[in-house]
């Protein structure tokens, strides 16, 4: 009964450990892509052409043009923004997966740039 409640307890330590350890390695993850993507996001400026951002961020995966679609999907609810832009969605492939927004008007040119979770 002694020998029974030894390899309990041992087996208790590890999952605690365990578990601990999952813990600490997601944490660490989601620290580290979100330094990434805030440094990819401080690098496009307003008035980047946005050929610039598509060579560096690749095609983007949903690009939406109607005001409405803007407002929910985007990160900004700034009215002269969201209606006069147009919204281009790329994924940052980091685990946890976030959406690197850019804004551009009509000339392709970025108005505004951010990042939000999936």
């Amino acid at each position: 009964m002694n020998i029974a409640f030894k390899i309990f307890g041992v087996l208790a330590l590890l999952a605690i450990i365990g578990v601990a350890t999952v813990m600490i390695v997601m944490d660490r993850m989601h620290a580290k892509s979100r330094r990434q993507i805030t440094q990819i996001v401080s690098e496009i400026r307003p008035g980047m052409p946005f050929h610039a951002v598509a060579s560096r961020l690749g095609r983007a995966n949903e690009t939406l043009t109607n005001s409405a679609d803007i407002a929910v999907r985007g990160t900004t609810k700034d009215d002269k923004i969201v209606t006069n832009t147009v919204l281009n969605l790329f994924v940052h492939n980091a685990i946890p997966f976030r959406w690197i927004c850019v804004y551009t008007d009509r000339d392709s040119n970025v108005v505004y740039a951010s990042w939000k979770d999936m």
